[in-house]
Order: C-alpha cells, then structure tokens, then sequence
C-alpha cells in the first residue's frame, strides 16, 4: 500500500461533478496542503476534517446556514436598543424557524411590563381610623325617666352653652311621652325645661332646633293634626307659634329646620305630600306650593332633613310607590321657594328598606352624605353615589346625626342598639365604635344626638332598664 499522500486522497475521493472547484484547483490545493502537513499530524487531522466536509455538500448547506443566523443574532443580542430586550436570548432557539419572530417577542415583553405597573399604582392603603377616648357624665336628676331622642335627635351649640331636644315620660316608660328641652353651660351639668309643651289632651313632639339669623332659638315639630313651631330667646323660656301656615285639611308635621333662604327654612310632609314652610324670622310663618313637593306617581313622599348645600339646600326623606318599601327621595332648591325632586332612578342602586331620615354636610368640602340601607354622598346635591354598603348596618343607620372636627367625624345612630361611628377622612368610611366598653353599659343603650365642641363630641341618648327611662350623656376626646 503506498504512503503517498495525493494517491491516497485521489482514489478516495475523487472530484465529483457538481463541486465548484474545477480539477486543477483542486490539485493544486491539495498540494499546498500536503506540503503544509508534511511532519505534523495535528494538521494532518485538520485536513481530514475539511477533505469530509466536502463529501458532505448538505452538512456545508446547513452549517453555513447557522453561521449567518449567529452572525444576525449576536449583534441584535449586544447591541440592541429596545425596552425590555432582557429576553432576547430565548429568541435565538427561534431562529431556524424564521428570524422575523424577535420582533413579536420584544413587543410582548413590553406590554406585559406595562400591566404590572398599571396594578401596582392602583393599591390603595387603607384607611386609619380616629382614636376617640369615651367617658360617661355621671347621671344627674334632668334625665331621670327622659332623654334626649326618641321622636328628636337634635343637639346644638347655642351661644356658649349647649340645647338639646328630647322627652320626658310620666311616670313609667310606657307611659305617655311629652317634649322636653335640655340646656348645659359645659357639657356636664344640664337642666331640663319640662314646659309649655303640651297639654295632657294633646300629643305633641319635638323633632328639630335650629338658630335663626337674629340668634333666636327655632323648635319645630307638631302634634300628628299640625305642624308646630315654639320659639326662645335663651333656650330657657319657650313661646308656641300660632299660624295658619302650619294647619290644614291633612295631618302637618315638620321633620327638620335650617337656616337658609329667607331666614330659615322647615320641612315635613302633609298628607300624602312633602311639605316646606319658609320664615324671617321663626315668629312668622308661610307654606310653599310647588308641584314638586307633591307625590306624583308615588304613594306618598315625605321629607325628613334639610341642610344648606348643594345649590343653596337639599332636603331629603322617602318615596313609596304602591306596595314597595320606602326609597330613598331628594330635593334641591336654591332659595327655599322652588323645589326640584330628583328623579326616582337617582336612587334605584338603593336595596334596602329604608329612605333618608338624615343627612349632613362636610363643612370644609360641601360633601353631603345621607344615611339609608346604604350610605350615600353627593358634590352637588344632584348626581349621588353609594359609598357603602350598610347591610342593616354596616355604616351609620339612616337617622344617624354627625358632627364634625376637621375630617373626623362622629355619627350617632337611631337604632335598635347603640350604632355610634367614626370616620377620619370626611366620611368617605365609617368604622364603628367599640361599644363594649363598660362605658356604654346600660339596659339596651342608645345614641341619638351629637355635637362637637372645643374638639370633643357630646353624644346623648339613654341608657336606662326596663322599666325606668334614664337619659346618658357620653364625652368623646380626640386623640392627636
């Protein structure tokens, strides 16, 4: 066998016809090779591998092909300027298939990072309710088998002193209940101003106070025939209105008193309809006739509050309409005089049973928030929004009063139960007060009225037993 070098590759491998080297270049780099090798064998295997890869024209086919893959891939990997290319190195097991797909991949790198941002910006922390320290004034004789509530809720600041409006029961509590007024200089020590409410022929109820322009004090209410107005000077000596404003065919009663419009402005119902009555002055009355006040297609609509907000002042309370439950109704007026009723569907998101009793204004924001099986808030007195859910009450009940102390704000409930609330931020949410203290004890302890004064809030109401009416005033401190 030879050991010639040429003769070996010759009879080997002979050129085939369809390379594109021509015979003569073949041989001549076939010398060049040889002499190149001569006495290395390292070289020697070199060659080896380069004489198969001409047996082989797919095998050259497919390694050039991945040669010009890497050379795209690797200056896309080093050098490329887009967003989100931290994944381009998984593309490049794409690329036999076509080299276009690195595109598509850096597309929806970007996307998916945008969506994660997007949700982290919308956690929202929650929010921290106020410290409120409660303390409970001792019991004194002005609330012995009386309270402050029952048919009213009011408590106000008068002056420097305090006026609130509330009942006295003769004798036990099942007894017949008459209007009572209560009066404090501080808080802590009170009075109560048994008369000239009523006769013993004659039911009447006490349901609202308010200040009118001149300081006068303005209470208002009725006897379930007409509606009734008694007038103070100094919340100790009371005069009752006669008018023929506050009388009529139907049952009159008045809800809720403001100041506002022409002087002051009371609201109620009559019959089957809302009711307004407007007065300078609180000594002389008149009623207003607006068809909007009037029941419509409802049953019957009745209102419950007034406050200043919105366009001037909004009114609340109920609609029925046949056999349904109560829903919750609103009206706005600017001047007292013409009225304007929302539309029933305003308030179709409402599922509870309740209409408004109450509603209360953010002093700082003009926010209104009324109280019903949900709660309730508007900017203007015209669009409302349901903020919370109450499941029969997971927030303040709707007759709930509030007062308020920059952005915290007490509500106390009208409820089964004690239903006494806190909120920190304007009243956007409500946490409820821990009653379980033994502050609140009692029989069947009730919260009714609230006022804030010199950064307390003054809650009355009663806790009492079975049998005897014991009225409660509680002290609540705010915590820096």
């Amino acid at each position: 066998m030879t050991n010639d070098l040429g003769v070996l590759v010759r009879n080997a491998n002979p050129v085939p016809t369809v390379d594109h080297l021509s015979a003569v270049e073949f041989n001549a780099a076939l010398a060049a090779i040889e002499t190149s090798l001569t006495g290395h064998a390292k070289q020697r295997r070199v060659l080896s591998f380069f004489q198969r890869f001409r047996t082989r024209p797919t095998v050259v086919f497919v390694t050039a092909l991945a040669a010009v893959v890497l050379a795209v891939a690797v200056p896309l990997f080093l050098f490329g300027t887009s967003e989100g290319n931290v994944v381009e190195p998984v593309t490049t097991t794409m690329a036999p298939v076509t080299t276009t797909a690195a595109p598509t991949t850096t597309t929806t790198a970007v996307t998916t990072t945008e969506v994660v941002t997007t949700t982290t910006v919308a956690i929202v922390p929650p929010v921290v309710a106020p410290t409120i320290t409660w303390t409970r004034v001792p019991h004194q004789p002005a609330f012995d088998n009386a309270g402050i509530g029952e048919y009213s809720t009011s408590l106000i600041e008068y002056g420097s002193g305090l006026v609130g409006i509330g009942h006295v029961w003769n004798g036990r509590k099942f007894d017949r209940l008459h209007p009572a007024v209560f009066v404090s200089a501080d808080g802590l020590s009170w009075d109560r101003i048994d008369d000239p409410w009523s006769t013993d022929d004659e039911f009447t109820f006490l349901s609202d106070v308010a200040v009118a322009p001149d300081a006068t004090l303005v209470a208002v209410g009725g006897n379930l025939s007409d509606a009734a107005v008694w007038v103070s000077p100094d919340g100790l000596g009371w005069s009752r209105i006669v008018s023929d404003a506050l009388g009529g065919p139907d049952a009159q009663n008045i809800s809720g008193v403001v100041a506002g419009g022409p002087g002051l402005v009371a609201v109620g119902d009559d019959g089957s309809n809302a009711a307004v009555w407007v007065s300078p002055d609180g000594f002389g009355w008149s009623k207003v006739e607006d068809t909007d006040l009037l029941a419509g297609e409802a049953q019957s609509v009745a209102m419950f509050d007034v406050t200043a907000g919105g366009p001037g002042l909004v009114a609340v309370g109920r609609a029925v309409f046949g056999d349904a439950d109560a829903e919750p109704a609103a009206w706005v007026s600017a001047d007292g005089f013409d009225w304007s009723r929302l539309p029933s569907e305003t308030f179709a998101a409402e599922s509870g049973y309740y209409g408004f009793e109450k509603v209360t204004r953010h002093p700082a924001s003009g926010r209104l928030i009324g109280f019903a099986a949900q709660t309730w808030t508007s900017v203007d007195g015209y669009d409302w929004a349901i903020t919370a859910d109450g499941e029969q009450f997971g927030a303040p009940p709707p007759g709930a009063e509030v007062a308020w102390s920059g952005d915290v704000g007490v509500a106390a409930g009208v409820d089964r139960a004690i239903s006494l609330w806190a909120s920190g931020d304007a009243g956007v949410t409500w946490t409820e007060v821990d009653t379980d203290q033994p502050v609140f004890e009692g029989y069947n302890p009730q919260v009714r009225a609230v006022v804030e004064r010199g950064g307390q809030f003054i809650v009355a109401g009663e806790a009492g037993d079975y049998l005897n009416e014991v009225g409660a005033i509680w002290i609540g401190t705010l915590e820096e």
